[in-house]
């Protein structure tokens, strides 16, 4: 299997909507990761992290980047969901591994959690 991000693998628009009205969300330290299911067999993932919570521009590159990353990594265990991570204001002092392996940890919740009906 490959691993790889492309573009079929970014949630757009109407995605976005349906995680925020009817996706579950998990808090980690740092960030808000909602979750929802799709009806596809893949899954995608969207990314916000805000200049209000992150100032310096290579800081919110470098959570984009990790976060990625970690998904990029999980993605065959993460089958049929869309997921949207929100960055806090303290995710830029947090340290790229911590953040990788507490991402890890929802991607394995997930794994683990019954699929249940996909989101209207």
């Amino acid at each position: 299997m490959q691993l790889t991000f492309c573009r079929d693998k970014k949630l757009t628009k109407p995605g976005y909507d349906k995680v925020f009205s009817q996706g579950k969300s998990y808090r980690i330290p740092g960030f808000v990761v909602l979750v929802c299911p799709n009806q596809s067999n893949s899954a995608r993932i969207g990314i916000i992290v805000a200049k209000k919570n992150i100032k310096k521009a290579s800081d919110r590159n470098r959570v984009k980047r990790v976060i990625r990353e970690a998904f990029r990594l999980g993605q065959a265990e993460l089958k049929g969901w869309d997921i949207v991570v929100l960055a806090r204001y303290n995710a830029g002092e947090q340290k790229s591994l911590n953040t990788r392996q507490q991402l890890e940890k929802v991607w394995k919740k997930l794994a683990r959690s019954q699929k249940p009906v996909a989101c209207v």
